[in-house]
């Protein structure tokens, strides 16, 4: 700012200061470098809020991603594990060792086609242990079963039967031939 422009000789011949104008023109230059400062800062805020808005839309935009991805992952996870519960239900059922709560009890433990060998060694395994109970039962009980006395195995020891030993030993003693019809004739 000049102050020559303020400063003026009165009539008097003593200078004069005009306040009120350079008050004024003081003000006016207050005034234009509030507004270029804040239009300038304007700017520069603007800026720096148009970068934060599209990071965070940027961010918004990943994290959104990211949970579409996490939700397509459990529902793949979750359609994997009802295939393989399918197939393990399907192995399980068609064995034919397993009632209907041990199916559903062993198919908790089936989440992923891998599971499907535990499924196979556990029917192999039931089928081992069945087979050696059978055969240890069949041999608890041939053990336990008394044989008969003399080569009559198994013969009933009846009075039919033994009338029916009584008629064979006569016939072939006698030396005639028996058949349906020969009392007919």
């Amino acid at each position: 700012m000049d102050l020559e422009k303020y400063v003026t000789l009165g009539e008097d011949g003593k200078l004069k200061f005009d306040n009120n104008a350079f008050t004024a023109d003081l003000d006016r230059e207050k005034t234009s470098a509030i507004n270029t400062y804040s239009a300038n800062n304007s700017k520069k805020v603007e800026e720096e809020i148009r970068k934060k808005l599209e990071e965070e839309a940027k961010l918004s935009a990943e994290e959104k991603l990211k949970a579409d991805r996490e939700a397509f992952e459990a529902e793949k996870i979750a359609v994997y594990k009802e295939l393989a519960q399918s197939k393990a239900k399907t192995k399980l059922e068609n064995a034919n060792l397993f009632d209907k709560t041990e199916v559903e009890a062993y198919l908790e433990l089936v989440s992923k086609d891998e599971d499907l060998g535990k499924i196979d060694k556990l029917i192999s395994a039931r089928t081992k242990v069945n087979a050696d109970y059978e055969k240890s039962l069949r041999e608890k009980i041939l053990s336990e079963t008394p044989n008969p006395a003399g080569g009559n195995a198994g013969a009933p020891d009846d009075t039919g039967a033994r009338f029916a030993k009584e008629y064979q030993a006569k016939q072939v003693a006698e030396n005639t031939k028996t058949t349906a019809f020969s009392g007919l004739m």
